[in-house]
């Protein structure tokens, strides 16, 4: 598990670096991570994933680890990252844990972790007090076993992207706009997409952990090529392309130029 503790997330390569035993002790510890602050009103963690084929038995063992702390789970499945943090807050929680690898190639994965208002996790009473007590097997444990529930936050996630818009006064004409969504977590958010009155073109919208087009890391340009070339022939708008969690976004102005 060495270097699997970064900044703000444990990333690594599945199963050689980051693998079930690791994911469990690590949702024990997390225990350790929510002050009382985080646990006064509540003692529920979300827990969702991507669509990463390792992200299912990862996710298994991250709860299980939760609840030998005594923590309750509440399971929203597959959801973006940003779908996560709205989870936490919506629902109350004092904290919640994304199963993803984010922008990373295929054979990674990772967790990531929010506290109460989905705050972020880092510094010395973040991540680096998971890796030492993971390392240390200084692990929480509790006569209570928490309980998992499931949740669904979709309908109520997009009423809350959508009441963001500002639909322009008059006749504005529909934009017509690909998105690229690396066959990755973007395709889960496809009803907020509809409802935004756009033309949207769907490019790579079939969940595939295995990312079989390209890689999904909108930062690097060349994987911004299919959405470049699509949109250089076909007299569109602009578009943009989506990292594997969609929490990150590049943009390719009307000529197929990508957007610095």
């Amino acid at each position: 598990m060495a270097g699997i503790f970064k900044a703000y997330d444990v990333r690594g390569i599945y199963p050689t670096e980051l693998d079930e035993s690791t994911a469990r002790m690590i949702g024990q510890a997390f225990r350790k991570v929510l002050d009382e602050d985080d646990l006064a009103n509540s003692n529920s963690v979300v827990v969702s994933r991507d669509m990463r084929p390792s992200s299912v038995p990862l996710a298994q063992a991250l709860i299980e680890g939760l609840t030998a702390a005594g923590l309750d789970v509440v399971d929203i499945g597959l959801a973006t990252t940003p779908m996560n943090y709205f989870a936490i807050g919506h629902l109350k929680t004092a904290g919640g844990a994304q199963v993803t690898a984010s922008h990373n190639p295929a054979q990674y994965n990772g967790l990531k972790f929010s506290k109460h208002e989905a705050r972020p996790v880092s510094g010395d009473h973040g991540i680096a007090l998971l890796e030492k007590c993971v390392k240390n097997n200084d692990l929480p444990a509790s006569t209570r076993q928490g309980t998992v529930s499931t949740a669904d936050v979709a309908a109520d996630y997009a009423q809350h992207v959508l009441s963001f818009l500002r639909r322009p006064a008059g006749t504005a004409r529909r934009l017509k706009v690909v998105v690229d969504a690396s066959n990755g977590m973007a395709v889960v958010d496809r009803a907020i997409w509809d409802a935004l009155g756009l033309d949207l073109v769907p490019l790579y919208f079939e969940l595939d952990g295995s990312f079989p087009n390209h890689e999904a890391n909108p930062l690097k340009t060349e994987t911004l090529e299919p959405l470049c070339e699509k949109i250089r022939h076909g007299g569109y708008d602009f578009g943009a392309a989506f990292d594997g969690d969609a929490d990150r976004a590049g943009f390719v102005d009307e000529k197929g130029t990508p957007i610095p």
